[in-house]
């Protein structure tokens, strides 16, 4: 009565993350950057005003702000006086002068980034082997949970399986994602911006 059911659609999505390698480059996105910054407390991406598809991410460490440009994964501005955030509102100013506006934040605050982009790709978190977390990046219109019901191989790629992660999700453009832990930021962007 309440053995295992043969066939679960759980034990499916299991074995089938099971098989996956943690990629680096996928169809129409590649791994851009690991960017490390101690403490991290919290992370937010915005568009440059310079260039609307060009996205920076803010990071909020015990040292400061940092700010990076997604494209190329470099550090363009660290202020280790000061940080801008505001754990109440999460949000912060970007202190480097980017952007006027306020910055949504994610991280040991609470928040959350976008899980999905317009054009259909998502990000989601997978605790099949808790503590271990599976990060996967679904192609547009595909789906781990249903493609096996449909008959048909779901489209993903595994980003990562690790413990849980501080943050992880897309940007406002959808051109950029990241995963983060209390330290690592791992950065993708697209290969083609929308």
């Amino acid at each position: 009565m309440f053995g295992k059911k043969k066939n679960d659609k759980f034990d499916v999505v299991t074995e089938t993350l099971s098989r996956a390698m943690v990629v680096t480059e996928t169809t129409g996105w590649k791994r851009t950057a690991e960017v490390v910054v101690g403490g991290l407390v919290a992370l937010g991406f915005y568009e440059s005003k310079d260039s609307p598809q060009l996205d920076k991410l803010v990071a909020i460490g015990s040292q400061g702000q940092t700010v990076v440009d997604c494209l190329s994964g470099q550090i363009t501005y660290r202020n280790r006086e000061r940080d801008g955030y505001d754990p109440e509102t999460l949000s912060a100013w970007d202190l480097s002068g980017g952007t006027n506006e306020l910055v949504r934040m994610s991280g040991i605050d609470g928040g959350g980034l976008k899980p999905y982009t317009k054009d259909g790709w998502s990000v989601e978190a997978l605790p099949v082997a808790w503590p271990i977390y599976y990060y996967i990046l679904q192609h547009p219109g595909s789906s781990i949970f249903t493609d096996h019901t449909l008959g048909r191989e779901p489209k993903f790629d595994l980003l990562d399986a690790d413990y849980k992660q501080m943050a992880w999700g897309f940007s406002n453009s959808g051109n950029s994602l990241l995963l983060s832990s209390s330290s690592d930021i791992i950065i993708w962007t697209r290969t083609a911006p929308l």
